[in-house]
Parts: structure tokens; sequence; C-alpha cells
């Protein structure tokens, strides 16, 4: 009975083991700050890098995790994120390195229960060159330079799986990745000996943690950085637009950092004007580890899917005014958008507009929409070459599999049939839709094993017990009162881990509740938990 105990034992240890490692823990610190570097005078403030920092926390506030706002948001974001204000601490290092430590900390745990940790690192605001001829990202309280950033930001995260997205002008220059401004690379103005430069640019770039994937804006002006009509920088609107689905090219619901860099390439490829125009600079993680985001482990979404080659270029607003993604996709794809969960969102094409309705499924159907007459206007040159030309070519598989052939990012599978989207309802972040059964299984086998052998120390205990009764003899009496004690005790514990294990099956247990939506001439699986 020992060995059947340890048995069932060791089962539920090994259930609760795969439990963990089908586990991923995700953690996320959005910076933005709109103050220039107090030493550099003639850089005016900026006005939407709170708002791109909102941008993040919302979208990866929508996984399972822990979320981190740094940002100090001006009086018309205060009115409009209510839950960000509340949340939201001043951008500065000594909060960027608290931060950083937590999760430190959080993720050895993490690794030591088998769960992989992921975490979204993003910047947005501005970047100068110090006195000692250093990029830096600039926070409230001191220097975010590529030294500090790789030693005692990304140093202590080595171990998680790091995605750094940094909107800012001279980004490369701090981050490290080369782009059309090499000298950003190379702006130290202390001679180094060769070997010394090569030593310290390979400790200093991304090569140095295989687990680092980079999405840097590379621009020298800051014209451009930020557009009103959008209310944010024009490379943020671009990668939350392409993260929130619109770059899914092969609809497979997950977001590569190559479909992330060919989106935003197409959105820009009619810009004329120079000062409009963003350049991405994109470096996968190494492995097989490129997806930046998993549109079936977002959670508070409103889906909105179809066929969207009738739309052209169109633009969502939530009810709040502010757009929250753009895009251009052909004709004849599936498009699956995961947008915040909102009632009196619209959808704007050309000069058509149709509210989003909040459904109970949380689903809505592209054709369902009923669109009227609407209305745009613009101001400004380049207000008005964003407004005609951003988005103006269409993002599809064709322009994709050309873009991808030039880089050097690992492309995406075409082929697979279109994958089923989670698809949850109001409620904590923290609640994920599961479809992966095997932790479900694991802990059912478990509690039929403990089961089975609670059954049978009860069984044996009662014979023991009615033995025991019967017997005359002392000594005999006494053998057969320590198997009855033995076998009820056995019993109690594998009917303990039993209920503990059936428990564990149910929680883990795949969503249940399903509804079939048509898009794009296929039937989509949506699966939903209550």
């Amino acid at each position: 009975m020992r060995r059947v105990l340890g048995a069932a034992l060791a089962l539920s240890a090994l259930a609760a083991a795969t439990s963990a490692r089908a586990e991923e823990t995700r953690y996320t610190v959005a910076i933005g700050n709109n103050a220039p570097p107090s030493a550099e005078r003639g850089l005016a403030a900026l006005r939407y890098a709170d708002d791109d920092a909102i941008r993040y926390f919302d979208l990866f506030g929508r996984l399972r995790g822990r979320t981190w706002l740094l940002t100090e948001l001006d009086a018309n974001s205060k009115r409009r994120h209510l839950e960000a204000a509340q949340v939201a601490r001043a951008p500065t290092l000594a909060n960027l390195r608290l931060a950083v430590s937590a999760i430190a900390a959080q993720i050895q745990k993490d690794k030591a229960r088998g769960a992989s940790p992921v975490v979204f690192l993003t910047f947005s605001g501005h970047a100068a060159l110090n006195d000692q001829g250093e990029y830096y990202l600039s926070l409230l309280d001191g220097e975010l330079t590529r030294a500090v950033l790789y030693d005692e930001i990304l140093e202590p995260l080595r171990d998680a799986r790091v995605h750094l997205i940094v909107d800012s002008c001279h980004a490369a220059g701090v981050v490290g990745v080369r782009g059309a401004f090499d000298h950003e690379l190379e702006g130290s103005r202390v001679q180094l000996k060769s070997a010394e430069r090569d030593a310290w640019l390979a400790r200093y770039t991304p090569a140095r943690f295989p687990n680092l994937g980079v999405l840097v804006a590379s621009t020298e002006g800051q014209e451009a950085h930020e557009w009103s009509q959008i209310e944010a920088g024009v490379f943020t609107y671009e990668v939350t637009s392409a993260l929130l689905g619109a770059a899914d090219v092969n609809g497979d619901l997950r977001i590569e950092y190559s479909e992330v860099a060919a989106f935003v390439a197409r959105a820009n490829q009619a810009l004329e004007n120079p000062t409009a125009v963003p350049e991405l600079l994109a470096r996968a993680p190494s492995g097989n580890s490129a997806v930046l985001l998993d549109l079936t482990q977002l959670t508070r979404s409103l889906v909105l899917t179809g066929d969207p080659g009738a739309l052209g270029k169109f633009y969502v607003e939530l009810s709040d005014g502010e757009r929250w993604l753009g895009a251009h996709l052909p004709n004849g794809g599936r498009m699956v958008l995961a947008l915040p969960l909102r009632a009196g969102s619209y959808l704007r094409s050309g000069e058509r507009e149709a509210e989003i309705p909040l459904t109970s499924s949380r689903v809505v159907a592209l054709e369902s929409l009923r669109f009227v007459p609407g209305a745009v206007g613009t101001r400004g040159s380049v207000a008005r070459a964003l407004q005609q030309s951003l988005f103006a070519e269409p993002f599809g598989a064709a322009y994709y599999r050309q873009f991808v052939a030039g880089s050097e990012l690992p492309e995406v599978h075409f082929g697979e049939p279109p994958r089923a989207l989670p698809v949850l309802a109001v409620g904590s972040a923290d609640r994920v839709a599961r479809t992966n059964a095997a932790p479900a299984i694991a802990f059912g086998v478990g509690a039929g094993l403990s089961t089975a052998v609670a059954l049978t120390s009860g069984a044996l205990a009662l014979h023991s017990y009615s033995e025991f009764k019967a017997e005359a003899r002392q000594r005999e009496a006494t053998e057969l009162q320590g198997d009855v004690t033995r076998y009820r005790n056995v019993a109690l514990v594998a009917g303990a881990l039993g209920v503990v294990a059936g428990v564990g099956a149910w929680l883990t247990w795949p969503v249940s509740q399903r509804s079939r939506v048509a898009a794009a001439g296929s039937s989509v699986e949506f699966v939903q938990r209550f």
C-alpha cells in the first residue's frame, strides 16, 4: 500500500508539473515620458508619449500577468483613462529599477516551477546625446544609456523572453541595432582602440541576450514622431495596430516580428514626405520564439472579423474619440482584430462609418455592420501627408513575402487552416481561455488512480475490521486492528488526493461554450468561457 500511495502522490505531482510547464507568465513595463531632457533646451515637450504608454498598457494588460505603467498623464489623458491614472507611477529610472527588480525575483520563481516568463518593455519619449557622447533615453530622474539598459535592466531579465519596443528619435543608438543612421551606434567621443571598441560593441548589442527581441523606430527628426489626429506616436500607432491583429498575414492568430516589420514598412510605403516616415529596425529572439503576441491569450476583447477587402483603408475609433487601430488589408482574406471591450466604438472607411456593437458573444461579423456617411478633416502638411498616404497600399501575403525575402527575420508559415480564437467575457485579466487538455487529463488520471486507491484501501479496512471483530485471540486481534488503522489512513489520504486532483481537472479543463462565426468563406471557431 505504501507503494501505491507513493505512486498516487507522484502522479499528482506530475500533473501539477505538467500544468506549470504549460504556463506562460507575462510582465509588462510601459514607459512614456513627455518631458524633454533637462540639458536639451532646444527640445520641446512631447504631447503623446503618455498616450503611447497607455496603448501598450491596455494591450499587454489584457494578457494574464502583471503590468507597470510609468508615465505622467496630462489632463486630457487623465480624464480619458481613469484606470491608468490611478495606477501610473512617474517615469523615472528609480521606478524602472524597482519594477525590474520585482520582475526578476518573480522570474526565478517561475523558472523553478517550470513556467516560461515573458517580459514586454516599451518606451516612448525623447532620446538625446550626453556630454560623454552616449545616446540615452530620457527619464525624469536620469539617463537610460545603453550601458544602463544592458547591465541594469536587461541583464536581470536574461532568463525570460524579452520584447523591447522603443519609439524615440535616435533610439537605435541606445539599443545598439543598426539601421540607416549607423553613426548612432558609435557616438562616443572617446577614441578607443579597435579591440576595446569591438569588445564594447559586443557587450552592448542585442546579440548579448539570445532571448531578446527588439522593435525600434529609428528617425532623426522630431516632426513626425507624433500626429495629433491619432493622439500617438506614428510608430506606436502602427505597431499596436499590427499587434491587435492587422498584421496577421497567415491567419494563425500569432503576430510575429516579421509580420510587424512588414506591416509597418507597407503602412509607410506611400509617404513621400521624409519627415513623416519612421524607420523600423527589428530583431527577433533567437530560436523558435519569433512570436510577439498570441491573440488567443488576450482577455477582455471585442473581436471584429470578416473579409476586409471592401473596406480599403480604414481605422477604428473608440467611444472616447481616440483612434486605436489603422490598416489597409486585401480582398479575400480573413481579418481578426482583437479590440478593447468597449461599447460605442466606430469603424471608419473613407467617408463611411459604422458603429461596432458590443454583443453578448463578444464577436462581431464585419458584414453585419451598417455604414452611414461620415466626415474627416485634416490640417498641416505632415498631417495631410499622413492622412492621404498612411496605409495607402494594402498589406497582404504578396507584399509580406517580398519584404521578408530581403530581411533576416524568420518567416511565418502559410497553408495551415484558420486557428480558433478564444474570446473572453468581461472579467479579470488573469482569467485565460484554455484549449490544451493535457493538464486536465493528467489531473483526471491522478484523480482516478487516487480514487481507486481510496476504494481499495477502504474495502481492505472494512474486511480487516470484520476479521478483527470475529477474532478472539488477542495477538491476532491486535495485528488486525493495526491493519484497519493503516488501510483507513491510506483511504483517507488517497481520497483527499482524489478530490484535489478532481478539482484540478475541472479548473484546467478546456473551455466548452462554442459558437461558430463565418469569416472570409471559411468556418472559424470561437471559444468562450464566462
